[in-house]
């Protein structure tokens, strides 16, 4: 069994869908981590001048080391962070969805307790997140074997896939059939948090 780290939180804007994913890949549904963006602020009109959209982009996908250098983050790692994310895209009516994170990605780690909801499954992903996995597995025949395990949400449904399938993954592309450059990769779990559910759980319930 995998020991996976709770990383935190990616809302991602649920009107802003990836185009690769939305016009290419009709092999499966998917809804995974790829699927639409995850910095679902930085779309706002004019954000330069909404000080506290820009502040607040800054918080959740950037950290200072030192006195000049910048680390960029996936995750929302901060209960209070993710409160104060959630509250300031439904004051500005901007839709999102809520997934909770755990992976062998020990990079960030979850600093509240885990949240309920609704277990979606398991991805083979890259971080920083983007598409390339997965329309590899649309597009390279010897993988299509996999479309039969994925899920409704394009997701596999256990562990045990999850790890074959990143196997057969990481073979081809160790033979150069798949791929774009080196890339870090991990398998992450995505639980479903309904944003009313995020909010009250972060106040107390």
């Amino acid at each position: 069994m995998l020991d996976l780290i709770p990383n935190g939180f990616v809302l991602q804007r649920t009107d802003a869908p990836c185009y690769s994913i939305l016009n290419y890949i009709k092999s499966f549904p998917y809804h995974g981590l790829a699927a639409y963006s995850t910095e679902p602020l930085y779309a706002v009109d004019n954000i330069l001048h909404d000080r506290e959209a820009y502040a607040l982009c800054q918080e959740a996908f950037s950290r200072k080391v030192g006195e000049d250098a910048v680390v960029l983050r996936s995750f929302i790692c901060e209960p209070d962070l993710l409160t104060r994310y959630i509250l300031a895209c439904q004051m500005r009516k901007i839709p999102i969805r809520a997934l909770f994170v755990e992976s062998d990605y020990a990079g960030e780690y979850w600093l509240g307790s885990r949240p309920d909801g609704v277990l979606w499954g398991y991805a083979y992903n890259t971080i920083p997140f983007d598409d390339q996995i997965v329309t590899d597995l649309h597009w390279y025949v010897p993988l299509t074997g996999f479309w039969l395990q994925l899920n409704s949400r394009g997701l596999f449904s256990d562990q045990a896939d999850v790890l074959a399938f990143k196997r057969a993954y990481d073979s081809a592309f160790d033979a150069g059939k798949i791929g774009d450059g080196e890339m870090e990769t991990h398998i992450f779990r995505l639980t479903e948090v309904g944003l009313e559910t995020a909010l009250a759980w972060q106040h107390g319930g």
